[in-house]
């Protein structure tokens, strides 16, 4: 059975059975300074397990009450949270919904009665409250949920996560098409802010689904606001449709939808904090989901709001923000709660345990610089990891020394110039890559593009083209290619012809399957090579390597061979 949702429209007119007290009178109260408090009757309702709110002008989420009853025996009455996500303004979502007021979906539990008490001022009016009440239904999920063995993402090993058809998700309710973004740069902390009481896997599911149809169908969004949950199990489900790997338009973080991603922890973790199995589950979708992107959990985003809603600053604010972040950092809200975003520190570190900043050492000596570290270099180095448990540190760290910047160079000089440097190439090399005139990325290039490089291929254009390509795509040319790109030489200059081939997909596939094979001992999947064989050119070499020795792929390796 899929999710049914029920509307009830909260009784204010005292013939039909409301009653009206002045506010003092009714012990409780959550709402402060008001001056009366309608108390609907008590309403017979079929099963239901969450509860949330439309609210007309002049009624906010906390002036709004409820209680429940279970097996005969009514509950406390519980206040309404606000409503904090929502599409962007200016999305075509947002458009087809409109600034719907409303609260936060809570979660009761399966109840058969509910009562609603509002507060207001004099004068005004509770007419027009609606209650959404949604039964969330059976799946095959409700037996028991089983995620998935982690599978390869991009550079790193991705994470088991439970897909929609496993957790019971109807893809009838939500709309037909997806919005992407054109890369991620950060991640936005959530929490449901539902309960915490969910003993099971199977419970914990039958919230999500809930939560799914309160979204699409009393709010109008087109899909799950977030685009993962993860429950105090450790459990990650997919949440938005279009691909787990994909840069999915969310509706978690109004006005900073775009660029973003959404997890959200299901429960409240205002002072509850959340579970390790929760946080470290977190952490490791973060740090994969991130790494797709060459984002480094532990830098900033540069973000444009698109204002309206809760966003904190208005249309075309340009704000600089962790890449790990709450949504309070970007909305004017108190999630992922005190207690959930405590967490984000750790989760930005993505904490190593025992032996393993010593493993991850040792691999990243063998790998960047070619030998094994000296007893002092490897406590040195696995102490500062373990100590931030970053292993942004110890990749970010090496590939800025100068004896990494040395034996890159001279593995270029190798590579394309079938010699090593002179002291003085090496000396001049490194200083430029230590001030920031030249980087990883440009050196290899710039060596092809150098009159060295067009004299040993003997001095022409034809044998300049025919190196490029040994070089880069580790083939020769064809007569055609040649002939086209020796026309680009003469035409637009060698720099032109040195771009154009190292840029093109071929090359870039070329550069994936090198960097997978040195870096991760396999070669790349298909979506891998897709991925990165574009990113490549955008992003370098260099994001993908140092997202590839980040990943938790990279660090089991370094556990296997240490």
């Amino acid at each position: 059975m899929q999710p049914q949702l029920d509307t009830l429209a909260v009784v204010t007119d005292v013939a039909e059975g409301a009653v009206v007290v002045p506010q003092d009178s009714v012990p409780g109260t959550q709402a402060d300074a008001a001056d009366l408090v309608v108390v609907s009757p008590e309403t017979e309702v079929d099963d239901f397990a969450l509860i949330g709110a439309v609210l007309p002008e002049g009624v906010a989420a906390g002036d709004v009450e409820v209680r429940v009853r279970q097996d005969g025996v009514w509950g406390p009455w519980q206040q309404m949270e606000g409503l904090d996500g929502g599409p962007d303004a200016g999305t075509d979502e947002y458009a087809s919904t409109g600034a719907v007021s409303a609260t936060a979906p809570l979660w009761v539990g399966d109840s058969e009665a509910v009562q609603t008490r509002v507060s207001m001022d004099l004068g005004e009016s509770a007419a027009g409250v609606e209650l959404s009440l949604v039964d969330p239904g059976g799946s095959p999920a409700d037996a028991g949920v089983v995620a998935p063995a982690a599978s390869a993402g991009a550079a790193t090993t991705a994470p088991a996560i439970v897909s929609r058809a496993a957790w019971g998700a109807d893809e009838s309710l939500r709309c037909s098409s997806v919005d992407y973004s054109p890369t991620m740069k950060a991640a936005v902390l959530h929490h449901t802010a539902g309960s915490n009481s969910y003993a099971t896997p199977a419970e914990a599911v039958r919230q999500l689904r809930a939560d799914y149809a309160y979204h699409t169908q009393t709010l109008g969004w087109c899909d799950l606001g977030y685009n993962f949950v993860v429950d105090k199990f450790g459990t990650i489900y997919e949440g938005r449709a279009g691909g787990v790997s994909r840069p999915v338009v969310g509706a978690h973080a109004g006005g900073f939808n775009k660029d973003t991603f959404g997890v959200s922890m299901l429960g409240n973790y205002s002072t509850v904090a959340p579970s390790p199995a929760m946080k470290q589950a977190v952490t490791d979708l973060i740090t994969w989901k991130l790494s797709l992107h060459g984002v480094d959990p532990r830098g900033q985003a540069s973000l444009t709001s698109a204002g309206g809603g809760t966003a904190r600053w208005a249309a075309g604010t340009v704000r600089t923000l962790p890449a790990v972040m709450g949504h309070r950092d970007v909305g004017l809200t108190a999630c992922a709660g005190d207690a959930g975003y405590a967490i984000l520190p750790a989760v930005r570190d993505g904490a190593l345990r025992g032996g393993e900043a010593a493993d991850f050492v040792r691999a990243l000596y063998a790998d960047l610089l070619g030998r094994a570290p000296a007893d002092s270099e490897l406590d040195g180095w696995a102490a500062q990891v373990a100590r931030t448990g970053d292993r942004w540190v110890g990749v970010k760290g090496f590939s800025g020394s100068q004896e990494f910047r040395r034996r890159f160079v001279s593995e270029a000089y190798a590579d394309v110039l079938g010699r090593q440097p002179d002291t003085a190439g090496l000396t001049s090399w490194v200083n430029d890559l230590a001030s920031g005139r030249a980087t990883l990325d440009d050196l290899r290039v710039r060596l092809m593009q150098s009159p060295e490089f067009y004299q040993r291929a003997g001095g022409t254009d034809d044998g300049f083209v025919q190196s490029l390509y040994l070089r880069s795509l580790d083939r020769s040319s064809s007569a055609s290619e040649r002939a086209g790109w020796t026309r680009v030489v003469a035409q637009q200059g060698r720099k032109a012809a040195v771009q154009g081939i190292w840029n093109s997909y071929e090359s870039s596939l070329r550069r994936v399957d090198r960097s997978y094979g040195r870096w991760l001992g396999r070669r790349a999947s298909p979506a891998e090579q897709a991925y990165w064989s574009a990113t490549v050119v955008t992003a370098g070499d260099e994001a993908m390597r140092e997202a590839a020795m980040v990943s938790s792929e990279y660090l089991a390796r370094a556990r296997a061979r240490f």
